[in-house]
C-alpha cells in the first residue's frame, strides 16, 4: 500500500488533479491560467503531490510538465501483494447511487478506481460498500483491496460488528486474516491469496475510498 498517499486534500490540490487527468499533462502555467489559480501558490503545493504519488513529473524540454497519477501509478506501489496494474481512473464522485454504479461498471481485471467524496457520503454508504466489495470478491478469482478513510472517528464505533461479516468471507475466500485496532484505526490484512481492507481516521478533511483488484 502506498503510505504517502495524501488524503486532506484541497479544493485547489483537486482542481489540479481533475485537470491533469483530464487534459493529460500541463505545465505550471497552463494551470495556473486553466484554473485562475496563482503560480506562487501551486508552487507551494504541487511537489507535495508529485511526492505523495498523487499526480508526476518529468522534465521535457527543460521544463516541468505534470501528468496524472493513472499515467505513472503502478500496484507495486499501492498493494500490500505487490502485483502489478496501473491506476484507471480518478474520479469525483458526490453520490452512493454513483460510487455503485462506478463500482459496478469498473469491477474487473487490472481496475484502480480512486472515490473522492465527503463526510455525508461516506456515513450513507456505510457497511454497505465494503460488503459490497467484499461480495465481488467472493464470486471472483481476482484481489480485492479496499481502503477507506472516514472523517469521524465516531464512525468506527460503527464498524466493530464487521470483522464477524470479514470472517464470513475469509473462510469462503480461504484466507488469513488479522485485526489491529489503534487509536481511530482498523486494519484487516489477508495472505497474497485474499483480500484485505484498511479504515482510518485521521481527522481528514476529504475522504478516499480505493477499490484495488488485481489478478
Amino acid at each position: 500500500m502506498n503510505q504517502n498517499i495524501i488524503t486532506n486534500l484541497s479544493d485547489k490540490e483537486l482542481k489540479i488533479i481533475q485537470l491533469l487527468d483530464e487534459s493529460g499533462n500541463m505545465s505550471v502555467l497552463e494551470l495556473a491560467k486553466a484554473t485562475g489559480i496563482k503560480r506562487t501558490t501551486i508552487y507551494n503545493f504541487i511537489d507535495q503531490l508529485v511526492d505523495s504519488g498523487l499526480i508526476s513529473m518529468q522534465i521535457v524540454n527543460g521544463a516541468r510538465r505534470y501528468y496524472p497519477v493513472n499515467k505513472e501509478l503502478s500496484l507495486l506501489q499501492a498493494s500490500p501483494t505487490g502485483n502489478g496494474c496501473k491506476t484507471q481512473n480518478l474520479q469525483l464522485l458526490l453520490s452512493t447511487q454513483a460510487i455503485k454504479n462506478e463500482i459496478k461498471k469498473n469491477l474487473k481485471v487490472g481496475d484502480t478506481t480512486w472515490f473522492l467524496g465527503s463526510k455525508k457520503t461516506a456515513n450513507a454508504i456505510g457497511l454497505s460498500f465494503i460488503e459490497k466489495c467484499l461480495e465481488s470478491a467472493r464470486n471472483s478469482k481476482y484481489k480485492i483491496k479496499i481502503i477507506v478513510s472516514f472523517e469521524d472517528s465516531s464512525y468506527i464505533e460503527k464498524l466493530s460488528r464487521f470483522p464477524a461479516h470479514l470472517e464470513k468471507y475469509s473462510k469462503e475466500l480461504d484466507i488469513s486474516t488479522s485485526f489491529i485496532f489503534g487509536t481511530n484505526t482498523i486494519i484487516v490484512s489477508a495472505d497474497k491469496n485474499g483480500v484485505g481492507y484498511t479504515l482510518k481516521d485521521k481527522e481528514l478533511s476529504k475522504t478516499l475510498y480505493t477499490l484495488l483488484i488485481s489478478p
